[in-house]
């Protein structure tokens, strides 16, 4: 188990180290409330979170080497559309509402 201030000084820790990515994944970490999750869980989640990572970075080079510009901004308007729809999604399904308990 972590606390919350602990976290965040890690995530600040590591941005300060020029380690983005683990600074991510701690604030992932914080946003999803995963303070008391399981190690096994954890290890999977920051598996999964690298991974999604590595694979947007490998897209991203992959369009910057394209000889078509557009192409580009094309590949990042779509990636950008389609993690919009996924916070507005998980964000309806996980933040509670007024009035909600």
């Amino acid at each position: 188990m972590a606390d919350r201030a602990h976290l965040q000084r890690l995530a600040r820790e590591f941005s300060q180290q020029h380690r983005p990515l683990e600074a991510g994944w701690i604030s992932f970490r914080l946003a999803c409330d995963l303070e008391d999750a399981p190690d096994q869980q954890l290890e999977d989640m920051r598996n999964s979170f690298f991974a999604g990572a590595r694979y947007l970075l490998t897209a991203i080079v992959e369009l910057e080497m394209s000889d078509n510009e557009s192409d580009f901004g094309r590949g990042m308007e779509m990636y950008e559309r389609e993690l919009r729809e996924f916070i507005r999604d998980f964000s309806s399904r996980n933040i509670p509402t007024v009035g909600s308990a």
